[in-house]
């Protein structure tokens, strides 16, 4: 654009001087090229060094050089005026619009002499100009601001997703950072408690049978002790193994099986669920989202689709994990206006790196996608 508009400012400069040059009796050519050359020479200034808030003094100077010329020579040197309102627009003039309408003043001064149709047709011409040219640089201009407004947006969301991935490696480092310190406790409570209660009972058993045979009493008395220092491993052991293996009200709290048993009895419906892949271990994050999205659509596809058949299916693959809820109901209509439900879905997946997928073909199928990005981490 800028390009284009410089172009035809100095275009416009050409035809009217050699316009002028061609078509009007003049006393000193001389004289008229050095004042084409310095209103050239100016407005050089003016775009190459001169700051922004000095462009309208320096515009006064052009048009009062121009204004002087159309009156001494008349003629196509009027053109130099339009090429003065093209200038203006090659840069993001500070009170550009005042500076036209003055110009456009001055203008009107110096074609005063001229006939009736021309002074219509010069004015005219103005001010179509200058409105065509406002309105194509105002219209660059907020192109410009959406396009920043775009590049910024873009960065932030760049931003966000960057955050997004570092909070899930994070909450799964935790995870399993958590699991290792349990673990490390654990072994730590075996070997202080219960591999020194093994080591005296086994040093007892050894002194038992070295007086079984003369210490009778003593021996039994030592028996004895064993055998309750043996109940006691017995319930460290019990003890270990229940902080191993949580309670099966907290390992079923987001138990898959039991959700759908639930439902289906509850619905009065059929659920069926099949799980298929090579399956490995999920972090709690994974089940909880699992969970929560299996619950919504099974919902949904009661109370919205009014289904009486749900199908479940786990698939588990390499990189990632498909879960898909499909359902024999009614397939809605618009999707384009989310409800809470099928939004809060979307945000657990995403809040995983994952995404949801929407089929709306001969069954409405929700599908679940979570990827399977995770460290392995090795206990020494």
């Amino acid at each position: 654009m800028v390009a284009v508009l410089s172009f035809i400012r100095y275009l416009l400069i050409t035809v009217g001087a050699v316009g002028s040059l061609l078509l009007t009796d003049m006393r000193s050519y001389t004289v008229f090229t050095c004042l084409v050359l310095l209103f050239i020479w100016v407005g050089q200034v003016r775009n190459r060094w001169m700051p922004l808030r000095f462009h309208g003094l320096i515009i006064a100077i052009e048009v009062s050089i121009v204004l002087w010329m159309t009156s001494e020579y008349g003629g196509t040197i009027v053109l130099l005026s339009y090429s003065i309102l093209f200038s203006m627009f090659v840069h993001s003039i500070p009170y550009r619009r005042i500076l036209i309408v003055l110009q456009w003043v001055a203008l009107h001064v110096a074609v005063s002499t001229i006939s009736l149709a021309d002074y219509l047709i010069l004015n005219a011409l103005y001010v179509g100009v200058a409105l065509v040219l406002d309105r194509m640089i105002t219209h660059s201009e907020e192109e410009r601001e959406v396009q920043q407004l775009y590049d910024e947006l873009r960065v932030k969301h760049y931003e966000l997703e960057d955050t997004r991935k570092r909070l899930t490696l994070y909450a799964q480092e935790v995870e399993q950072i958590t699991q290792l310190e349990e673990r490390n406790r654990i072994s730590r409570d075996i070997h202080d408690d219960l591999g020194h209660k093994l080591i005296r009972m086994k040093m007892m058993l050894e002194a038992i049978v070295q007086i079984s045979t003369g210490q009778e009493s003593k021996a039994a008395e030592m028996t004895i002790q064993v055998r309750d220092q043996l109940a006691e491993s017995i319930d460290t052991l019990r003890s270990t193994v229940r902080r191993i293996n949580p309670d099966i009200s907290d390992s079923g709290k987001y138990s898959l099986p039991i959700l759908i048993d639930n439902f289906a009895t509850d619905c009065g419906i059929r659920v069926y669920y099949q799980i298929s892949g090579s399956s490995y271990p999920l972090y709690p994050s994974e089940e909880f989202v699992l969970y929560r999205n299996a619950q919504e659509a099974m919902t949904n596809a009661v109370r919205h689709g009014k289904a009486d058949e749900v199908n479940i299916h786990l698939h588990y693959e390499v990189t990632h994990i498909e879960f898909t809820v499909s359902n024999n109901g009614a397939i809605p209509n618009d999707l384009l206006r989310r409800g809470l439900g099928l939004s809060g879905m979307e945000e657990r997946v995403q809040l995983l790196g994952g995404k949801l997928k929407l089929d709306l073909n001969e069954r409405f199928a929700i599908t679940t996608i979570l990827p399977r990005a995770r460290k392995q981490m090795t206990i020494s």
